[in-house]
């Protein structure tokens, strides 16, 4: 079994288990958004990429997410990453879940970098958007 990572607005960060089959509209409903956007974070290395909500700024109290503004490096360029964000791997124009063990890693490494996280892309866009 494949598995995504999960980084909701309130800090948490869950692994999910991928079944066959899922396409974008599955995981724009995970984190729910309507559509999803394909981001290439600079906080990630190839192949990993970020699903997010498309419409999520135009939401009327958007919601920062730390993580996935702070891997979309929101620290220095000062544009946030609001929502919940799916990430998982592209492969040759497919997206594709990690393998267990992986995914694992991926979450435990998120989650010691929160207090990280918050702190650079705070510094940044404070006073901007509605908190968790």
């Amino acid at each position: 079994m494949k598995h995504v990572i999960i980084c909701r607005t309130n800090g948490t960060v869950e692994d999910m288990g991928l079944t066959e089959g899922h396409d974008l509209r599955w995981y724009a409903e995970q984190i729910g958004a309507k559509f999803v956007e394909l981001v290439h974070p600079r906080g990630l290395k190839s192949p990993y990429i970020l699903l997010c909500d498309e419409e999520g700024r135009l939401k009327e109290k958007p919601v920062i997410n730390f993580l996935g503004s702070w891997l979309y490096e929101t620290h220095k360029h000062g544009e946030p990453i609001v929502g919940d964000v799916v990430i998982m791997k592209e492969k040759n124009a497919d997206l594709v879940g990690m393998e267990a063990g992986e995914a694992d890693m991926m979450a435990e490494w998120l989650l010691e970098k929160f207090g990280e996280a918050y702190c650079s892309v705070m510094a940044k866009v404070k006073d901007r958007l509605v908190m968790p």
